[in-house]
């Protein structure tokens, strides 16, 4: 009897703990579900549009988007830098859409209030972009990586020559043109991405610096785009920061296919 008994126990547990398991895999696969917004709306832009891969944040977590192409929207919504997305359709750079997003209710960012409505999205609202690129367009993507170059921006012996921002309110803005290297209210996380999009390759914060600054750097026109690094490196310099760069591994989003976009 004592035997039964104990193989009645031993019977319960595992159907017991099956059960659970069942349920925690049930769980799972529902966490597994990313979020999409509640309401979404993608037209084709108007042609007389004159605000290109523009993105805004709202309080409530709305986002509205002028003029953006594929390749902007896919960028955005994996936080890449344009170099890293390789292959897609054609328009992926030339056709333009104008989009309108609320997230539901529920949502970790429903009630949020940006400062600004340049803000870049929330890891939420991103998550949510890249549910309406595979609803909207048809999105199949894979990650991939390759063999390349990484820099890294730190802060030199000497040390930073920075002056903290005069409106931490304002839009963080930077600018890089022919004579000139300027910001606004720029932390050193956003003057990385900056560089990284000018220079075509990751450059990653190692400052250790968490404030928001304003600079103006004037500098000589670079020769031509082989000088633009040196230009760049130059600018860096008279802040007081520097680049090191080291080969590494490149991330990359291979487009495997999208699809125009239904209006609604």
């Amino acid at each position: 009897m004592r035997t039964i008994a104990l193989r009645c126990v031993f019977y319960l547990a595992l159907t017991v703990s099956g059960i659970m398991s069942a349920v925690a895999q049930q769980s799972l696969q529902v966490d597994l579900v990313p979020p999409s917004f509640d309401v979404a709306s993608v037209r084709p832009s108007s042609p007389q549009e004159t605000h290109l891969n523009d993105l805004r944040t709202y309080p409530g977590g709305m986002i509205s988007g002028r003029g953006c192409t594929l390749r902007f929207l896919i960028v955005t919504a994996y936080h890449l830098q344009r170099f890293q997305i390789v292959g897609g359709p054609k328009w992926i750079d030339t056709a333009y859409f104008d989009l309108a997003a609320k997230p539901p209710g529920g949502a970790a960012f429903s009630d949020v209030n940006p400062a600004q409505t340049l803000a870049p999205p929330s890891e939420e609202q991103r998550q949510m972009l890249q549910s309406l690129l595979v609803e909207r367009f048809h999105l199949r993507a894979h990650q991939s990586q390759r063999e390349g170059k990484i820099s890294t921006l730190r802060v030199m012996t000497k040390g930073a020559h920075l002056v903290p921002a005069k409106d931490p309110k304002t839009s963080s803005w930077i600018g890089y043109g022919s004579h000139v290297f300027l910001a606004e209210n720029t932390t050193m996380a956003l003057l990385s991405e900056r560089l990284s999009g000018l220079l075509n390759r990751p450059v990653r914060d190692e400052t250790q610096l968490t404030g928001s600054y304003d600079f103006n750097v004037e500098q000589g026109s670079p020769e031509d785009e082989s000088h633009l690094g040196a230009s760049i490196e130059s600018a860096l310099h008279t802040l007081g920061l520097e680049l090191k760069t080291a080969p590494g591994r490149v991330e990359e989003l291979i487009v495997d296919e999208a699809q125009l976009p239904s209006p609604n």
